[in-house]
């Protein structure tokens, strides 16, 4: 599944629009506030669609009155209410183009979303739908920040879908042939449907591919559904517990059910956190401890420098996640008191590895003296974490000057002091992953150069593991996504990390 990076929005190559035929199809329910602007971008696109199609599910604020204006532009269905999901297989099924996009009422399209993606489409026949990124905007249309979530998740595949669900149904451009074959959208559904919808088209063996940029504004404001975050989070747990009953899922599926369901339950905390609902935020994160790997500690770390990642990815103060550790504190069970630990674990990611990582400035010994009851094993894991996610590629030289400093305060003993070669075999695997090769060799001559001696014999076990489950179940070729589902091992390209 290549991505296609050659396609620039808002430029696109000459198209033959007679052979592309768009239908756009926009589900409404008391949105007149915002409808007409979600027409007109629809209407106002570089490629103009083949037909724009408006169905009003059970609307009660005079939304029939106000598309008089577009009569002979827009076709109108009107219907009770029935939800999103059968407005949008009714448009579904008056549709004649080839192609299908689907635009909610109180977001609207950029103007080259659909002679970009058509054009991908057009060129890969093999290819059923196209995915891109979106602009969170609020109730004015001012930008809010830009989502790309082709950077965690570059491949799309059945695996990456699980996941990741990079999923936004206003981003999307599908073949309605391919859609009518999934049958639509579940109308059983209220929450989450479009992830069921892709995960549906990816068992039937469909393709997709990424065009990395944004196409469609998608607006944030008080009435929208998506801040009823607890049903919300409840759909995606209904939603992967019926993929998961399903018979017949293949082995490469099985062995990441639980990293699927710990990465759910995580995202799922974050989202009800985010929206002030603590408790709510608790109780999934508790869910989320029958999934993870290390204990109790080792989860409650990797919370908060989740919840620090995706705070920074939505551009909040990472700061402000200290509030959440009774939250952390809650959810780990209260057997033990892992506050304290957690506290300084956060405080010491954000007060020294942020800024050593993103300045190279070096931390001094009085720096670390307020850190110095984290165990290296406690150190280990937040310093790999924010290898991770750090927005900025760290190098090799600048992490080896960061744990000499680490080595002379005594924040780890110098028995320890090869465990460095985990955070460079963490910086190699991030530069691969990236295709940043000159990266990828520099981190690998660090980690050869002091990985050569017994004691770090761990961390290469640790990753030489992931590397060799990485690469047998890695797909060969173009093979289809159905392969999962009948059993071939396919994995998404998703970063190996060393594990600690």
């Amino acid at each position: 599944m290549s991505r296609s990076p050659e396609v620039r929005p808002g430029r696109p190559r000459a198209t033959d629009r007679s052979a592309a035929r768009v239908s756009v199809i926009i589900p409404a329910h008391n949105a007149r506030a915002y409808l007409a602007q979600a027409i007109e971008s629809a209407l106002n696109q570089t490629l103009p669609p083949a037909e724009v199609i408006v169905v009003d599910d059970g609307s009660t604020d005079g939304t029939q009155d106000m598309l008089e204006a577009y009569l002979g532009r827009v076709s109108y269905q009107r219907q009770p209410n029935l939800g999103v999901s059968a407005a949008r297989n009714a448009g579904l099924a008056a549709a004649s183009g080839e192609f299908v996009a689907f635009l909610d009422a109180d977001d609207f399209f950029l103007p080259w979303k659909l002679a970009s993606q058509a054009e991908i489409l057009r060129r890969h026949p093999g290819q059923a739908f196209v995915n891109s990124g979106w602009r969170v905007v609020d109730g004015q249309g001012r930008l809010l920040r830009e989502v790309e979530p082709w950077r965690e998740a570059p491949k799309l595949d059945l695996l990456t879908w699980l996941r990741w669900k990079p999923v936004f149904p206003g981003a999307l451009l599908l073949r309605r042939d391919a859609l009518e074959q999934a049958g639509g959208f579940d109308p059983l559904l209220k929450h989450a449907e479009d992830v069921d919808l892709v995960l549906r088209l990816a068992l039937l063996g469909f393709r997709a591919s990424w065009l990395e940029a944004s196409t469609v504004c998608y607006r944030q404001h008080s009435g929208n559904v998506s801040h009823a975050r607890l049903d919300q989070a409840a759909g995606i747990v209904e939603v992967l517990t019926r993929f998961f009953a399903r018979p017949g899922l293949s082995r490469a599926v099985r062995r990441k059910e639980a990293s699927i369901w710990y990465s759910t339950y995580l995202w799922a905390a974050w989202g009800l956190y985010s929206a002030g609902q603590l408790s709510d935020a608790e109780d999934y994160l508790h869910r989320s401890l029958r999934y993870a790997k290390g204990g109790r500690e080792v989860a409650a770390l990797d919370w908060a420098g989740a919840f620090a990642r995706l705070a920074r990815r939505e551009s909040q103060d990472p700061g402000r996640v200290r509030s959440a550790i009774p939250v952390f504190q809650g959810a780990a069970g209260r057997d033990g008191d892992l506050a304290p630990i957690i506290e300084t674990a956060l405080r010491f990611r954000l007060e020294i590895l942020e800024g050593c990582f993103s300045t190279g400035g070096l931390p001094g010994t009085a720096d670390l003296q307020p850190f110095r009851g984290l165990t290296p094993r406690q150190l280990l894991k937040t310093v790999q974490s924010a290898l991770v996610s750090s927005p900025s590629a760290v190098g090799p030289a600048r992490l080896a000057r960061f744990w000499e400093a680490m080595l002379r305060a005594g924040m780890v003993p110098r028995s320890a002091e090869r465990d460095v070669t985990t955070l460079y075999l963490t910086l190699f695997t991030r530069a691969v992953f990236n295709h940043q090769w000159q990266a990828a060799l520099e981190a690998g001559w660090h980690a050869l150069r002091v990985g050569l001696h017994p004691r770090a014999l761990p961390a290469w076990g640790r990753f030489l593991r992931s590397a060799v489950q990485y690469l047998l179940t890695r797909s060969s070729g173009e093979r289809v996504t159905a392969a999962l589902w009948h059993g071939a091992h396919r994995e998404g390209r998703q970063t190996p990390a060393a594990p600690l």
